[in-house]
């Protein structure tokens, strides 16, 4: 009985003493910080249109900036597919054997930006969320999830400049609705269980005093068939919808379609409102009685194709 007493006596104080040196070693480490890098920021890129300056390194003169888009894919029945503008600042000495570091920046409405920490879409497959950067009066600036993960030449100097907190925002006027003059977007939709059809569609139009006229190109191809189509749209806009009729030819037959269109709050592209259609005197019709989908045309430069 006396040797199990002085056994668990021995115990209890081991266990004491090793409780005191872990707490007096952890105690006494100082943590290891990030290196602070003087990236000496020599050169300004300026983005009137989102409302934000970057500041770049000298070896980055002759930087190039890339323009695409960020997609949104829902998370729940309310809620829709999302899609808004990427701005990726390109380092000098890319090129297409030797890929560097680029600088991703997504543009998010703070509406967007919102249901985006609500979780109402998702943003790529990484599990962990975008980095707000910086934000104006409409637009939040964010670094995409694991930017820089695929390591590529230069990623060290492209995480520095990030962490040199590079940016400087500025209050931006937001313009309603369309503007008269040419403007185009593209629809891309890669094919799905659901939807086993790659579809790929050009819109290019001219506004004029709530006039629309234009042209709209595609082509589709799934499992039985490829075709490419090609015709013309005409027809108005009102606050923020667009009504048209797009007459067309696919495979050497002759048809119109009536279509709406929502104009976006953040200008940076246009809804399809696709509801089932119906014929009426001689032209397909949206059943605006039924439920719809929405295909999001974003806004492009119009010297990109389809």
């Amino acid at each position: 009985m006396k040797n199990k007493i002085l056994i668990l006596v021995i115990v209890l104080l081991l266990i004491v003493a090793g409780s005191i040196a872990y707490l007096f070693y952890f105690k006494n480490i100082k943590p290891v910080l990030s290196p602070v890098v003087n990236i000496n920021p020599a050169i300004e890129y300026n983005n009137t249109e989102y409302g934000f300056s970057f500041a770049l390194p000298d070896d980055w003169k002759g930087y190039s900036i890339i323009q695409n888009n960020w997609e949104g894919n829902p998370l729940n029945n309310s809620s829709s597919k999302e899609i808004g503008p990427k701005i990726i600042i390109r380092n000098p000495n890319w090129t297409s054997t030797l890929p560097y570091e680029d600088i991703p920046i997504m543009i998010f409405t703070l509406k967007q930006w919102n249901s985006y920490l609500a979780e109402d879409f998702s943003v790529g497959a990484a599990p962990i969320p975008a980095i707000e950067l910086a934000r104006n009066n409409a637009f939040v600036l964010a670094l995409p999830a694991r930017w820089n993960f695929d390591y590529s030449k230069g990623f060290e100097q492209a995480d520095s400049i990030i962490k040199s907190n590079p940016i400087k925002v500025f209050n931006v006027n937001i313009v309603s609705y369309l503007k008269d003059g040419i403007q185009c977007y593209t629809y891309n939709h890669k094919a799905t269980n659901t939807e086993p059809y790659n579809v790929n569609e050009f819109i290019n139009m001219t506004i004029k005093d709530n006039v629309i006229s234009g042209t709209k190109t595609g082509n589709q191809s799934g499992p039985d068939m490829t075709n490419g189509y090609f015709g013309t749209i005409n027809g108005t806009w009102s606050e923020n919808t667009i009504d048209v009729v797009y007459a067309y030819a696919v495979e050497g037959s002759k048809n119109k379609e009536k279509e709406i269109y929502k104009i976006r709050e953040d200008q940076r592209g246009i809804e399809k409102l696709r509801y089932q259609l119906v014929e009426k005197n001689g032209i397909l019709v949206p059943d605006t009685t039924k439920e719809f989908k929405t295909m999001l045309y974003a806004r492009v430069d119009c010297n990109a194709s389809n």
